[in-house]
């Protein structure tokens, strides 16, 4: 028989055992306390808000009286489709799936949990942009327009569906994916608008095209920039005596520019330099990628890009700034009023300088050349025919060239760079206004 004493310490033993299994797992942990340990669980911040595709931060604790306990917090989002999340140490991620809300549920020792509520903001269209924001064409003739939206983090939002419309239909026409049908002379304005899914708001944007005459279309295209153009029913035919078919560029320049311009034709054509509103510079060749370095005083300039058949093709031109043609001994290109260095080698004893516009008939023209390690000589002649029409010497290393002719007829004209056969050095050149 058991006394009551005995029945009594029994009972004691056996309370204090059960609150140590309970804190512990089995372990005699005296920090769990006799009513329980304290635990608590937090989440900083505890509503979140992040836009689709983009990813937020909260940071998480958990902190316990029973030293026994596990530190391991887990966490769930309810609604995966919403939002979804990654803890690493005691940070969690998340990333906002779809618009919506949903809730992160947070689980320690214990049982402790505490949750977190996430709001995933939709993403909205707040730029859009056209390109070309301009351009000029001839009735019949077509342009692309691209149209590029983003939303409110700056990334492309590819979903965005973007509607166009003409309003100048008398003009131009769009269609739905914004080709754009030169119809008539006159300015047009073709709007792209693409919704904001916030009711009937939308952003527009617009493009204005100049639709002229064939042969009077006039291109501006700006430094190191790209241009995809194309003959059609449209193109500019039998100009200035061209039996084929050419587009004109213009370029502007605030002060004395280097440039290039380069061209990757599908067909046989060629570029061809010239100033606004005078003839060709001499007959287009027929390379298939040419590039022309070119030296200009400030002031607008052209260039034509040309098919000496009259059949449909593509064509793409690009326009370079370059440092300065020295290092080249490609033919150079040059305006009146400039001053420019160039360089002769013992791979390259001779540059060919060409002068832009046409020297007319008792016009005058002066260019010096100097180098200074070696005497430089500078001829004039004619193109086309190569004739030789004037020619200055230096007489000594670093000494100067000056030729000056006075035209008897109207010509095109340019110089040619001279060195000996061991010139190595630069050449500087004037060309008078």
């Amino acid at each position: 028989m058991i006394s009551l004493p005995s029945l009594r310490r029994f009972s004691v033993a056996a309370l204090i055992g059960s609150i140590s299994v309970a804190c512990g797992g089995g372990k005699d942990d005296t920090s769990c306390g006799i009513i329980g340990p304290t635990r608590t669980l937090t989440s900083n911040p505890t509503t979140l808000a992040v836009d689709v595709g983009r990813t937020t931060t909260a940071n998480v604790t958990f902190t316990s009286s029973c030293s026994s306990d596990s530190p391991t917090i887990t966490v769930a989002s309810n609604n995966a489709a919403i939002a979804t999340v990654t803890l690493v140490g005691g940070t969690a991620t998340v990333t906002g799936v779809g618009a919506g809300t949903t809730t992160l549920t947070l689980s320690a020792a214990g049982p402790t949990t505490t949750s977190v509520s996430v709001t995933v903001r939709p993403l909205v269209p707040t730029t859009l942009t056209l390109t070309p924001a301009s351009d000029t064409l001839s009735p019949l003739g077509t342009r692309q327009l691209t149209s590029a939206v983003q939303d409110q983090n700056g990334a492309a939002l590819t979903t965005a569906t973007v509607v166009w419309r003409s309003l100048t239909t008398a003009v131009a026409s769009v269609s739905a994916s914004g080709l754009v049908t030169a119809a008539a002379n006159g300015t047009a304005t073709i709007q792209a608008r693409v919704a904001t899914g916030t009711g009937t708001d939308s952003l527009t944007a617009s493009t204005t095209i100049q639709v002229v005459a064939p042969c009077t279309r006039l291109r501006p295209i700006g430094f190191a920039a790209t241009y995809s153009g194309r003959f059609d029913a449209s193109s500019c035919r039998n100009f200035l005596g061209f039996t084929g078919v050419l587009d004109q560029f213009t370029l502007t320049a605030a002060a004395q520019t280097y440039y290039s311009v380069r061209m990757a034709p599908s067909f046989v054509g060629s570029l061809v330099p010239l100033t606004v509103g005078s003839a060709f510079f001499g007959i287009p060749p027929t390379d298939t990628a040419v590039t022309n370095f070119v030296v200009i005083r400030p002031g607008t300039f052209g260039f034509i890009v040309a098919s000496t058949t009259q059949n449909p093709g593509t064509y793409t031109i690009t326009t370079a700034l370059n440092p300065d043609p020295r290092q080249s001994c490609v033919g150079t290109d040059v305006t009146r009023g400039v001053s420019f260095v160039t360089g002769l080698t013992p791979t390259c004893q001779a540059r060919n300088i060409r002068v832009l516009p046409l020297l007319n008939n008792t016009a005058r023209i002066i260019a010096t050349a100097t180098s200074p390690s070696f005497p430089v000589r500078i001829d004039l002649l004619e193109f086309g025919t190569n004739t030789t029409l004037a020619t200055a010497s230096a007489t000594i290393n670093g000494g100067t060239a000056t030729l000056n002719y006075l035209s008897t007829a109207d010509r095109f004209v340019y110089f040619r760079i001279f060195g000996p056969p061991s010139a190595n050095d630069n050449v500087t050149i004037t060309v008078d206004q």
